[in-house]
Order: structure tokens, then C-alpha cells, then sequence
């Protein structure tokens, strides 16, 4: 299989176990919505200081240019003692592999809380590698995440709503076109 060769896998249960670091490798285990889109668009940031786990992850593939797919969970680290805002990228049945960047962190992490607690779940979605071959020996991330989808399943007031696609809006991340067409979708439901 090669890099562009299509993927299909199999549908995880929502119950995904994953390792913390901070608690010595100890398996933890987390609630999860697939929140796919089938749009791999959103690279994470910091897998640097990563590399070991993401070498298991990819268990030679890169090397060989196969294409590496996994899923992959996303969770607040509101304690996080350089930006409370920040978003941990875990790798399933693995650890920490990188983090969403300040900007991205900033946009989602009131998602991810309030999809935590109002559906008590986490948002997941497939994961590819990228890089970690030739003179590309550094290994990185991208993610499948639906941005409207996370949007959906977090909120579930319409007022919370428009403000949401607003400030995906101002920050660049849709479109005029798709902010028109999700503000009208909502104000349908009101």
C-alpha cells in the first residue's frame, strides 16, 4: 500500500484506551465520538517531542511509504502549565502525539469541554502520518477532524451556535459560503 492507496477501517467502539504519560504509561480509558470527516485538513503541532511514540505508531510503515492511519483523541489539558487553553493529541492504545496549536486550542478546547459535559464524551477522529522517510525522517500528524460536527454534537442552544460559526468564521476556518449556509441551517431550527 502506498501513500495515496485508499484506507478502510474498521469503526472503533466509543470506549478507547489510551496511555497517560504523566501517570507512567498507566492504560486509562475515555468515552469517544467519531467526529471523521473524510477531509484529513487539520495539522497538529509539537510532535518533535514525540517521535518515540509516533515510531511505534508507524512500526516502519513510513519507511516503506505505506500510508499510516490511526485513531486519534482529543483532550483539554486545562492544567497545562504552558497555555490553559491546550489540547492534547492521544493516539489510540497509545500516549500523548502532539497538540492542536495555540489558535486551534483557543477555537476548540470550549467545544471539546462542553462536548465532555453535555454528552460525556471526547471527540475522535482518524489520524494519518506524514513524513518519517528519505531525508523526511521527522514524523507528523494531520487529522480528520469535522469542525461542524464537533460544533453540533457540543452545543446544543442555537444562540451558542451562531456564536460558534461566527468565531470559526472570523478566524478563517469556513468559508462566507459555508458560514451563510450553517447560520441559515440554524436559524431553520429555532
Amino acid at each position: 500500500m502506498t501513500l495515496d492507496s485508499p484506507v478502510t477501517m474498521r469503526l472503533a467502539p466509543p470506549v478507547l484506551l489510551l496511555k497517560e504519560r504523566t501517570r507512567m504509561g498507566k492504560e486509562i480509558k475515555v468515552t469517544a465520538l467519531d467526529l471523521s470527516s473524510g477531509d484529513f485538513n487539520l495539522d497538529i503541532v509539537g510532535e518533535s517531542y514525540y517521535q518515540d511514540e509516533l515510531r511505534r505508531i508507524a512500526a516502519g510503515r513510513t519507511e516503506r511509504r505505506e500510508r499510516v492511519e490511526f485513531r486519534a483523541v482529543l483532550l483539554p489539558e486545562p492544567d497545562s502549565e504552558y497555555d490553559p487553553r491546550a489540547v492534547a493529541v492521544h493516539a489510540e492504545r497509545g500516549g500523548v502525539i502532539g497538540h492542536l496549536s495555540r489558535e486551534d486550542a483557543a477555537l476548540y478546547q470550549p467545544m471539546i469541554v462542553a462536548l465532555q459535559k453535555t454528552r460525556s464524551r471526547y471527540p475522535a477522529c482518524r489520524a494519518i502520518l506524514k513524513g518519517g522517510y528519505g531525508e523526511k525522517r521527522y514524523i507528523g500528524v494531520v487529522l480528520d477532524l469535522d469542525v461542524d460536527a464537533l460544533l453540533r454534537e457540543s452545543l446544543t442552544d442555537p444562540f451558542d451556535q451562531l456564536q460558534k460559526l461566527a468565531d470559526l468564521h472570523r478566524a478563517g476556518l469556513i468559508t462566507d459560503e459555508e458560514f451563510a449556509a450553517k447560520k441559515a441551517d440554524v436559524l431553520s431550527r429555532i
